[in-house]
């Protein structure tokens, strides 16, 4: 836990400015649209998956069912759904700066609805084409008060990843039971996590055996951020019953609080309800 909230202090010390320039600029079309008010559905009811774009998500991309779930999938796996002829319900899209994000999301122009935080980087949207809504993310900067009070856009945790996002959505918009695929948490080669940090200066590496007991890398980073995803599962767990399946076939992002289920048993169970 402090390890975590360190990383989210150095974070949004880096970012506060960012944040406080992106909402400036999103603010007139922010207050264009109406704010989520979340809803929890405490009996089954609409179930759905999201979709991260982790490694093990080539095993099952071929079992996703869209006759049988609503999909929020992130930005970055969107051309490889697509590519199967599945259009997501959502999107969301996490990104304070910029990236390739317009390309990821190009494909499912004007079939989604694509979600994001106020404090998004506005070229994300630039050329999008289709529904849109923002999320006034709680951040440890605050700045969500100051939105709060401009646009009455209630905050929400939507997490430090998008994959958290995509979990805390489906919570939002009243999913049970949610399930989650490809979302591992983790990468394949120790050289895949020191290209995301300043190798030899600066970086960390855990190397452990995932859930099938192939040995997968991380760092402290994505460790906290696998924790902070299972706390939000248990919470709601807690709170209002919400069951959540994790059918992601690989990588550390498990815990006792989820369902420990294949993506074919999740589609079963969704075919025939109990």
């Amino acid at each position: 836990m402090a390890i975590r909230l360190e990383r989210n202090a150095r974070v949004g010390a880096m970012l506060k400015e960012t944040w406080e320039r992106n909402y400036l600029q999103n603010r007139p079309e922010i207050r264009k649209l109406a704010p989520l008010l979340p809803r929890f559905n405490r009996v089954a009811d609409k179930p759905v998956l999201v979709v991260g774009a982790g490694p093990s998500l080539n095993k099952n991309i071929t079992d996703i069912d869209p006759e049988l779930y609503d999909i929020i999938a992130v930005d970055k796996v969107v051309p490889k759904l697509v590519h199967e002829g599945i259009y997501p319900n959502y999107i969301v899209a996490l990104n304070s700066v910029p990236t390739d994000v317009e390309d990821w999301i190009r494909p499912a122009r004007g079939r989604s609805t694509l979600v994001m935080p106020c404090t998004v980087d506005p070229a994300t949207y630039a050329h999008w084409r289709g529904s849109k809504l923002f999320i006034n993310s709680d951040v440890v900067t605050n700045i969500q008060e100051r939105i709060q009070a401009e646009t009455g856009y209630p905050p929400l945790g939507v997490g430090a990843n998008a994959g958290t996002f995509g979990l805390q959505m489906a919570y939002y918009l009243g999913y049970n039971p949610v399930a989650y695929a490809g979302m591992d948490f983790s990468f394949l080669t120790r050289e895949d996590v020191l290209r995301r940090q300043d190798y030899p200066t600066n970086y960390n590496v855990i190397e452990m055996t995932d859930r099938n007991g192939d040995v997968r890398f991380l760092d402290i980073g994505w460790l906290s951020m696998a924790e902070a995803f299972q706390d939000s599962v248990r919470s709601y767990r807690q709170m209002f019953g919400i069951g959540t399946h994790n059918c992601t076939e690989g990588g550390v992002n498990y815990s006792q609080h989820v369902h420990d289920t294949s993506l074919k048993e999740f589609d079963q169970l969704c075919e025939n309800p109990i």
